[in-house]
């Protein structure tokens, strides 16, 4: 594809009860670029998206593809028209192989009506060997790693003659060598003449990879930059409306006496023997590569892994953990790496989700107080500053990081003395960020243990008082804050003294 051609929207507005999540929004996306789109949560970026592939339909504004109008749009004349989206929840069979998903909804067949099987296979390696792949068609795509998986999701948007690939927040559950082959191949798509719209919380990422930057505010288009030309606290005082200030809190923590004892714990049979302790109001930090060890201790500690030696000590006391309801009748919760799958009740209320692990002290003769569960929860979107219509609006409708401090919140509501946070800011912006940081240290400075374990080094670093560090299911070392830098963790990080 030589020809320059250009997605763009003119006007576009779209309202909710009470909500305009788009307004007036004009952009341009170019053939042959790498067109980043950011924005703080709420901002926009998902309702834009969605107009863009057909899913929900503008209230006002066109959208032109070569100049000429596409809209209204529906799922499938939006892939007509070459707009594929490859969401972060990839729509994938993994119990079907790669060809099979490839062709899913656009099989080849026979004359006779039976599928033709060798066709398909013949063609997705055609395109497999494109984006050079080396994976084979009739792969079970649930042994695929998650890289991989998202490269079949491109081959199916090529099979459609792809002409715009929107990637959303692709690289949340990736490596850092995932990481690198998927840019690869999106410079690879960008230089044979698509569209790359690359919508990512990562600010780093989009000045890896894209040539220019849009950004959305409240709804609001609020700019198109170039990279090159560009810088990071300008793309966050376009996002957030102000002044960038320091993103992590300064410490005000007095830790306290030890809460949590970790004695010779192995994790398999062969490990070796992992100790530390956390103190009251100490916020210790946990990294590693992936598959290093780290969330199968949080896991061991919340009682959801059992392990074949060591102890576990709260407050004193040995634990005999054998399911994570001991955990959190012990005073332990577990913010989980994915909020979604493992930590809420999207279809239910915040009321629902915040007091359901104490739903029993709300109880009584088997009857629900209502109005005290009512109150709880009010009181921890009180406290925790979240934005929402209330405490019966469903939790899908929340930004990531109010779904966040909703899964924060509910284990504040059972009294946890220990908050284990399994990447604790993995797919939210920048506000929302410095937001959970600033609960963090109030939790910390009220007295509370909190565990975190994060993929982020400026993170680890700018919110631990000190951080362990695990590689191959051993703890390498425990650092002070004042002694960790980024080389040495990642030097522990990869087996290094």
């Amino acid at each position: 594809m030589t020809e320059s051609w250009a997605l763009s929207t003119e006007n576009l507005l779209k309202e909710y009860p009470g909500v305009r999540a788009l307004d007036q929004v004009s952009i341009s996306f170019n053939s042959g670029e790498v067109h980043g789109l950011i924005g703080a949560n709420g901002a926009g970026k998902s309702t834009l998206i969605k107009i863009l592939a057909g899913a929900i339909q503008p209230d006002n504004g066109s959208v032109f593809l070569d100049g000429r109008s596409i809209l209204p749009l529906t799922p499938a004349k939006a892939k007509q028209e070459g707009i594929q989206v490859i969401h972060q929840d990839l729509n994938l069979v993994p119990q079907l192989n790669v060809a099979q998903n490839v062709f899913l909804g656009h099989e080849i067949r026979m004359r006779c009506g039976l599928l033709s099987e060798q066709a398909m296979r013949n063609r997705t390696q055609q395109i497999l060997d494109e984006l050079g792949m080396p994976i084979s068609p009739e792969d079970k795509v649930a042994d695929l790693s998650v890289s991989y998986q998202q490269m079949v999701a491109v081959a199916a948007a090529l099979l459609q003659e792809a002409r715009i690939l929107i990637v959303d927040e692709a690289t949340a559950a990736l490596t850092v060598e995932e990481i690198d082959h998927l840019f690869d191949r999106i410079r690879m798509l960008r230089d044979r003449g698509l569209s790359i719209v690359y919508v990512s919380h990562r600010l780093e990422e989009i000045f890896e990879i894209c040539d220019c930057v849009s950004i959305l505010r409240d709804g609001i288009y609020n700019g198109t930059l170039t990279c090159s030309e560009t810088e990071r606290n300008n793309l966050i005082e376009r996002m957030v409306g102000d002044k960038f200030e320091e993103q992590y809190p300064k410490a005000v923590n007095t830790s306290g006496k030890e809460l949590l004892q970790v004695q010779g714990l192995k994790l398999k049979n062969e490990g070796d023997p992992i100790s530390f302790s956390i103190r009251e109001g100490e916020i210790f930090g946990l990294f590693g590569l992936v598959g290093s060890g780290r969330t199968e201790i949080a896991r061991a500690i919340f009682g959801a892994d059992t392990y074949p030696e060591g102890e576990i000590w709260l407050r004193g006391s040995r634990l005999h953990l054998h399911r994570p309801a001991d955990a959190v009748a012990q005073g332990i919760g577990l913010i989980p790496e994915d909020r979604k799958k493992q930590g809420l009740l999207l279809g239910m209320s915040l009321q629902k989700n915040i007091t359901l692990p104490s739903i029993r002290s709300f109880t009584k003769s088997g009857l629900l107080n209502q109005r005290s569960e009512i109150a709880e929860s009010q009181r921890q979107i009180e406290d925790l500053r979240i934005v929402t219509a209330g405490p019966s609006q469903e939790v899908r409708y929340l930004s990531g990081g109010n779904q966040q401090k909703v899964v924060l919140a509910k284990w504040l509501a059972t009294q946890s003395s220990l908050l284990i946070l399994d990447q604790p800011t993995r797919g939210i912006d920048v506000r929302a960020k410095t937001e959970i940081y600033q609960l963090m240290q109030r939790l910390a400075a009220a007295g509370h243990a909190l565990l975190i374990i994060s993929d982020e080094l400026p993170e680890v670093i700018g919110m631990s008082d000190r951080i362990g560090v695990m590689f191959e299911g051993r703890l390498m070392a425990v650092l002070e804050k004042e002694k960790a830098t980024q080389e040495t963790l990642l030097q522990l990080a990869c087996g290094g003294e």
